[in-house]
């Protein structure tokens, strides 16, 4: 029995993905404000990284407030865990 459990224990195992995250993999591509970012505050921002949908802290480059739904280009990372954005301009 303790055999099988550790069979079945090390084939779990071999499904992990290899990869975290990576946010400098984010800088310039584009995302959408999910959660308004107060003038010189924190927000978040979804975006498709590394074939995953995922929803991180951002702050605004220039310290401005950002909307939820407006598009944005990432910038730069902050530390482990935020992104730097930029409001992307209409050309409409």
């Amino acid at each position: 029995m303790a055999w099988v459990l550790s069979k079945f224990t090390k084939s779990l195992m071999s499904l992990q993905s290899a990869g975290n995250i990576q946010l400098k993999n984010a800088v310039n591509s584009f995302g959408t404000i999910y959660m308004s970012i107060p003038k010189d505050g924190i927000g978040k921002v979804a975006l498709d990284l590394q074939g995953r949908r995922i929803y991180i802290n951002a702050i605004s480059k220039d310290g401005s407030e950002l909307d939820r739904g407006i598009r944005v280009k990432i910038v730069d990372v902050n530390g482990d865990d935020a992104l730097v954005v930029s409001k992307v301009e209409s050309n409409n």
